[in-house]
């Protein structure tokens, strides 16, 4: 027994001092006193990152009123000639169960800025116009460095129909109700609103929006809060700040919301978006209920300077905390 037990221990201190070998260069090197073996690996395979591609765009500013089915197919054509700084999706349905979709433009970074066409369904010239404005500011990507770094540094939401049922039968109204007076009830209370609108109230608390623009038409004029009371807001300054200075690319004026809306109505959007948090502002576009080719062009190139000033200056104006002044 003692025999076989020192033949063992023999065994063992000599299996202890067997020399491991590791690798180096494609060679076994000795490495004393490990009692293992260290196999080559293959290095890790780094992948170099895809260069960005320039959108492919390809679809030109609106000539005509489109439908609704066609906005829809306008926007999942940008998406699909730009992917990767787009992306398709809906906000919500309205009461006939049709989508309320958006598209998502940039790197989703930085500041969140939302742009809206056609709460009104009459107000065609709204969405043909902002979908030229997009379309245009799409192509610009990698071709013109300001667009370029304003994409790279902003997350920016369009939602050319708002209203679906509206935009359909060329109505203001939804459910016979204006959804720009379905927001909130009196001098800014809470309120149920119907389903499209309902949506967007959600949309926004998801995302908080730092920047609002709803679109209308028409005017040629920018509108900003309050539109329920006279008095202003603790941002009046700066609302009259940056509006001025989107005027003078555009042409068109701006005016307190309660200036054109006396005596007050209630439930305003940009009265809404406001206390909720965001820059909040209307811009009442063209001449015209009428979206003619002509007005199209005009009106889209008229917005695209205001529209890249809006992206870049509004979300800096304002944080996400409601209006200090509050209802009356």
């Amino acid at each position: 027994m003692t025999k076989y037990l020192m033949i063992a221990m023999l065994v063992l201190m000599t299996i202890v001092n067997i020399t491991a070998y590791e690798y180096k260069k494609g060679e076994a090197k000795a490495v004393p006193n490990r009692g293992f073996y260290i196999y080559p690996t293959e290095p890790p395979i780094e992948e170099k990152p895809k260069p960005e591609q320039k959108p492919n765009i390809t679809t030109q500013i609106p000539t005509r009123e489109l439908s609704y089915d066609e906005v829809n197919m306008m926007i999942d054509e940008w998406h699909k000639g730009a992917p990767e700084i787009t992306e398709v999706g809906t906000i919500g349905n309205s009461h006939r169960g049709k989508p309320i979709r958006y598209i998502r433009i940039g790197k989703k970074s930085g500041p969140k800025v939302l742009i809206t066409a056609a709460i009104h369904g009459n107000e065609k010239l709204s969405t043909m116009a902002t979908l030229g404005t997009f379309n245009r500011i799409l192509s610009s990507y990698m071709v013109d460095e300001r667009v370029t770094d304003l994409l790279r540094t902003r997350d920016v939401f369009f939602i050319p129909i708002v209203s679906p049922e509206g935009f359909i039968n060329n109505s203001r109204h939804t459910m016979r109700l204006d959804p720009n007076r379905n927001f909130n009830g009196r001098n800014l209370s809470p309120k149920s609103s119907i389903p499209c609108v309902q949506a967007l109230k959600d949309f926004h608390k998801k995302h908080e929006f730092n920047a609002v623009m709803s679109c209308h038409n028409y005017g040629r004029l920018f509108f900003y809060p309050w539109g329920y009371t006279r008095k202003r807001t603790s941002m009046d300054e700066k609302y009259r700040g940056l509006l001025s200075r989107m005027t003078e690319s555009s042409g068109y004026r701006y005016i307190q919301l309660h200036g054109r809306s006396s005596p007050p109505y209630y439930g305003y959007e940009v009265d809404w978006f406001h206390e909720n948090g965001a820059f909040a502002v209307v811009n009442e576009i063209g001449t015209s209920f009428r979206a003619m080719r002509s007005e199209i062009l005009t009106e889209a190139n008229t917005n695209y300077e205001p529209f890249l000033l809006f992206i870049r200056e509004a979300p800096l104006n304002r944080d996400r905390f409601p209006d200090s002044s509050g209802p009356i």
